[in-house]
């Protein structure tokens, strides 16, 4: 599975080069940032800036995630097996004004590379207090697993753990947690931004504080899943007209299977909740109105049968003058379906149509 697409604000995305393959794989200026405060809030006894303190980077790129490291820690360490990519950093944090990296060419497994690494540390007198990797992956691949992550992420656990046990490795959001059993212990969290599953980082030591927790961004919300009690909510088997909202679930709550906890964070009783499943597709109803952290609500206007002229009887009605179309639709088909509805409507509304079991017609709230 590819890389979670998005439009993305990168660290200083005007002033720095890059290519358009960097940004497609760089870490987004909201994630970065968050990421650099974690790495250092994350700490029993976090130093302040002032303090001799040193983060490791490994896989830097071009520096979107590099930099928010450079303004938090008082000197990172940016290892990269890319000369490009390396060169373009270095060129990048001159333009920054950013004297406190050090940049290591080479395989982050390969003696000298960590040789190189301990002679800075010994050099400029440093604590490394946190590590964080982000490996290289496979691009097309039907099932993510740790094996085909560069470096290999046991041996990298093993050799830059005598660095500092304060480890953090970004892995693929949509890899499955039984691909992980072979890690030491660690905490998952899932970020999402904007309602969508961005990233997954895996933490170690004492950057580790729960076993599986989601971060919503911006908001900076935290949700923390509940290991020790499974809260259930009921499924309906079809849909009908006794519920007045309609939600598309933030993907990251199931990935990160945080839903019954996100609800109860909110004050949610899960008996006033129902889920539908539809071909892999995973809907919320309710009849009270929810936090935005679940997902993208909708109120329903009505429900009735995927039938073309039922649905043109209730999009005439409901004063509708566009649709948006919902569900398993062939994408060569969507557009052809879409001026079937419309033609002849004389409303002004733009209305949502799930076309799952049955219709449901819904506004965007």
């Amino acid at each position: 599975m590819p890389r979670i697409k998005e439009q993305k604000r990168m660290y200083e995305e005007e002033r720095i080069e890059y290519s358009k393959e960097d940004v497609r794989f760089g870490t987004p200026e909201i994630v970065a940032k968050y990421r650099a405060k974690r790495l250092k809030e994350g700490l029993k006894n976090p130093g302040s800036k002032s303090h001799g303190n040193c983060l490791i980077e490994v896989g830097s790129s071009v520096g979107f995630q590099l930099f928010p490291f450079a303004d938090t820690f008082k000197q990172v360490i940016a290892v990269e097996i890319d000369k490009r990519k390396l060169e373009l950093a270095k060129k990048n944090a001159a333009v920054l004004g950013f004297k406190n990296v050090d940049f290591v060419l080479g395989d982050a497994l390969d003696k000298n590379t960590i040789e190189q690494i301990r002679d800075i540390i010994t050099e400029k007198n440093l604590k490394v207090e946190s590590v964080f990797l982000d490996p290289e992956r496979a691009e097309s691949e039907q099932e993510r697993t740790l094996g085909t992550l560069k470096p290999d992420v046991m041996k990298f656990i093993a050799i830059y753990g005598k660095f500092t046990e304060n480890i953090a490795i970004e892995l693929p959001p949509h890899i499955k947690k039984e691909k992980l059993t072979k890690l030491p212990g660690h905490e998952l969290e899932y970020i999402s931004v904007d309602n969508n599953l961005n990233r997954l980082t895996a933490y170690f030591g004492n950057l580790n504080k729960a076993d599986v927790s989601l971060i919503l961004l911006p908001e900076e919300s935290r949700i923390v899943k509940d290991i020790f009690e499974k809260k259930l909510i009921a499924h309906l088997n079809e849909i009908t007209g006794e519920y007045k909202y309609f939600y598309e679930i933030n993907p990251a709550l199931l990935v990160a299977d945080v839903l019954a906890e996100a609800l109860m964070q909110s004050k949610i009783d899960l008996a006033e909740v129902k889920v539908f499943e539809h071909k892999a597709k995973t809907y919320l109803l309710s009849n009270k109105l929810l936090g935005q952290e679940i997902g993208i609500a909708y109120g329903i206007l009505t429900v009735t049968e995927v039938d073309d002229d039922a649905i043109k009887s209730h999009l005439d009605k409901k004063k509708a003058g566009k649709v948006i179309l919902h569900g398993n639709i062939k994408q060569n088909e969507y557009f052809m379906l879409k001026l079937k509805f419309e033609k002849g409507l004389r409303g002004d509304k733009a209305l949502h149509l799930f076309l799952i079991d049955k219709c449901i017609i819904c506004e965007k709230l």
